[in-house]
């Protein structure tokens, strides 16, 4: 029916089933599939007890939300949520960077995504958490009306690139913490650094932006104290780095 397309099939594992986002399918002058490819689409969906599927952001079968655990928060997740590759690793990188903020009262989680460090950053610190992906913020907000017993979080859709978070806003913050996309936050970086926050942790797929963003913080009297690799791309010569910085 799309012969000219080239699918991508994103699959989340998520804890509730597989939840899987069509992309690159071309529309038809119609407007999309036809009813027949929809019944097909939802049968194999049903048979195969999948949570969700999706194409363009169209939801094509779901009998469940997909949901993932952040901490002790269950997020659904919206269409095409990024999130972390491997269990594991991602287990490891909210220890790293919990451990590294252990003690502070007020914390920025900067490009935040659905909540991956914020709810259990939120288990011992106040959190302000941004990120430019609305879906993504959405999930993180509903989320939170249906945990007790953490700090307040308080959630906001900002684009970091065009309107990172300003020097003066940080000053009253503990520890600011920022994972962004392999682009990296030159930006934010630089506001960071003008800022009076003494305790810095640098997420990033991207070890090139991660030096170039880091160094801007060390000529702006930061020292960085630890960076650990995670293999969080499992079979990929791609990793990910957790720097701890302070001064």
């Amino acid at each position: 029916q799309h012969p000219k397309s080239a699918p991508i099939l994103n699959i989340t594992v998520s804890d509730t089933g597989l939840d899987i986002d069509i992309r690159g399918v071309e529309r038809t002058k119609s407007g999309g599939l036809s009813a027949d490819a929809r019944m097909q689409i939802a049968m194999t969906a049903s048979q195969a007890d999948f949570a969700r599927v999706t194409m363009s952001d169209e939801i094509l079968y779901m009998s469940r939300a997909p949901s993932v655990r952040f901490g002790r928060a269950a997020v659904d997740l919206p269409f095409g949520s990024f999130l972390q590759a491997s269990p594991k690793s991602e287990a490891d990188m909210v220890r790293l960077v919990t451990e590294a903020v252990s003690g502070a009262k007020k914390v920025a989680d900067l490009f935040c995504g659905a909540g991956t460090f914020t709810f259990p950053l939120s288990e011992q610190a106040v959190v302000y958490a941004a990120d430019g992906a609305a879906g993504a913020v959405n999930a993180l907000k509903a989320a939170i009306g249906r945990v007790n017993g953490l700090k307040t979080i308080t959630a906001e859709v900002r684009d970091l690139f065009r309107r990172p978070m300003l020097a003066a806003d940080m000053n009253g913050f503990d520890a600011i913490i920022f994972d962004p996309p392999r682009a990296g936050a030159e930006d934010q970086a630089r506001e960071i650094a003008k800022s009076s926050v003494k305790r810095v942790v640098a997420v990033s797929c991207n070890p090139q932006t991660f030096i170039r963003d880091v160094r801007i913080l060390m000529d702006a009297g930061f020292t960085l104290d630890t960076v650990t690799p995670v293999d969080q791309f499992l079979w990929s010569g791609h990793v990910e780095l957790i720097g701890i910085l302070s001064r």
